[in-house]
């Protein structure tokens, strides 16, 4: 008999299965109500969750891995939960009445990654292991290596491999996984099942099917080579979405119809000429496209998208900077804001030319670092701006000090003290120490505007908010 598990669902069944206990319907206008968000932790000062800051409270039920837990701060970077509460989308707002998260993975590692993650990518008990630009690592993915201990957060794509937002390394522990079934062998001493490039070992697999999805449980010595014996093998299933949920998804396309129907994470979703789609890539919405979804369940149990933003999943750091020029250096750099932009063939410079800009010039850049460079893929002229402190830099956090007040941003020092204004995805205000504790290095993108020092060669943020 297949069973219905309340707390150790992956993130591809478990929306369903929260959706069971109830749910209304986000009223118009942006007031609050009861809705479910999935996706991942993006920042704290509260809980941030596809650009949502949820007020965790004495009275929110909060679970980790089917135990319940008393501190938001259990919570981390990049892990994928399931918010039960209301939304208001006007204001960026809600309020948390459950959180849970389980991971997707954790075991050892059997394969690291390769110097081409495309084509040897990190393998957990015999899982591929796929990563984001936004995957936050508690430690270098380069010095993993075979027999350690990861847990993984994320998602599995058409493919069957996962996409992890998170990943972390932990001690020796028990095994558990969510794993699809390929295969099943029903035959003595033990019966087997096969996953990827893992084979499960167990004395009853009478229940499970291939293509079913089984949570697997085994001790932390029970891999040998490919074949794990556990402990015990669960089949989850899913309940029925109800009608009238509003939903906020983030996931992967897992099967595709057509661009106006497909499944998230297992969800079935459509778009039509009312849906709001958010795309300045330009990215094909095909297999394996991550997007974030809002909508509200209908009759069919099916999720017609009000919003539907395409994420890019680019592998170039992509950063954004305004300023004056500072310097040049020939016969194709410029310096701005401290660092230093590389003209290459290609750049588009809006008519301009190295030769034609001159420092003190004011410029728009986008660029994309590249083996240490920072390479312009756009420079756009501009006028000066009305006040000394309108200056701009975008991108990736690199290093950064909270007591100190300083972060590293495109090789840029940025500093913060008591007169800036710190705020969350949602663009809300925020402590600055809910600011520092929502950055993981390698993965959080930052905005700030200010001025420049060039005395001192640092930005001063006179405001400053986490890119979700």
């Amino acid at each position: 008999m297949k069973q219905l598990l309340k707390h150790l669902l992956p993130v591809i069944l478990m929306i369903s299965l929260v959706s069971c206990g109830g749910g209304g319907s986000i009223a118009s206008g942006g007031s609050g109500g009861t809705g479910i968000s999935t996706g991942s932790i993006s920042g704290f000062g509260s809980l941030f969750v596809n650009g949502i800051e949820f007020d965790i409270n004495g009275s929110t039920t909060l679970f980790r891995d089917g135990v319940q837990t008393f501190n938001e701060d259990d919570f981390e970077l990049g892990e994928v939960v399931v918010i039960e509460g209301t939304i208001d989308t006007a204001s960026g707002t809600g309020v948390a009445t459950s959180v849970t998260y389980d991971e997707i993975l954790t075991g050892p590692v059997t394969t690291a990654q390769g110097a081409d993650p495309s084509t040897q990518p990190l393998e957990v008990l015999g899982q591929t292991v796929r990563t984001l630009p936004s995957t936050v690592f508690s430690a270098d993915i380069a010095t993993m290596t075979p027999g350690e201990f990861v847990e993984v957060s994320g998602y599995y794509n058409a493919d069957q491999e996962i996409v992890a937002t998170s990943i972390k390394v932990v001690g020796t522990t028990t095994i558990e996984a969510k794993l699809f079934v390929d295969s099943v062998d029903v035959a003595a001493p033990l019966d087997e099942l096969d996953s990827n490039e893992l084979t499960v070992l167990f004395a009853d697999l009478s229940h499970v099917s291939p293509a079913d999805m089984v949570q697997v449980t085994a001790a932390s010595n029970a891999l040998s080579g490919t074949a794990l014996t556990a402990s015990s093998v669960t089949v989850i299933m899913s309940g029925n979405l109800v009608q009238g949920t509003a939903i906020e998804l983030e996931g992967i396309i897992t099967n595709y119809l057509s661009a106006n129907h497909f499944f998230v994470n297992g969800i079935e979703v459509t778009t039509d000429g009312g849906t709001i789609i958010v795309n300045p890539a330009g990215i094909p919405i095909t297999l394996n496209t991550r997007v974030e979804v809002e909508g509200v369940i209908n009759s069919s149990g099916v999720l017609p998208a009000d919003v539907l933003e395409v994420e890019d999943d680019s592998e170039d750091t992509e950063l954004e900077v305004f300023g004056q020029i500072d310097a040049k250096i020939d016969p194709d750099t410029i310096e701005v804001q401290g660092t230093n932009y590389v003209i290459v063939p290609g750049s588009d410079l809006h008519g301009s030319s190295y030769a034609t800009l001159n420092v003190g010039d004011w410029v728009q850049i986008h660029a994309k670092e590249m083996s240490g460079d920072y390479i312009i893929e756009e420079l756009e002229p501009k006028s000066a701006p009305g006040g000394p402190d309108e200056g701009e830099i975008e991108g990736t956090v690199t290093d950064f000090n909270e007591v100190a007040g300083w972060l590293l941003v495109n090789g840029t020092t940025i500093t913060t003290d008591g007169s800036t204004v710190f705020r969350g995805p949602n663009e809300n205000v925020i402590t600055s120490a809910a600011f520092f504790a929502s950055i993981a290095i390698g993965s959080t993108e930052v905005d700030a505007t200010g001025e420049y020092n060039a005395i001192a060669d640092v930005f001063e943020a006179l405001d400053i908010r986490i890119d979700d």
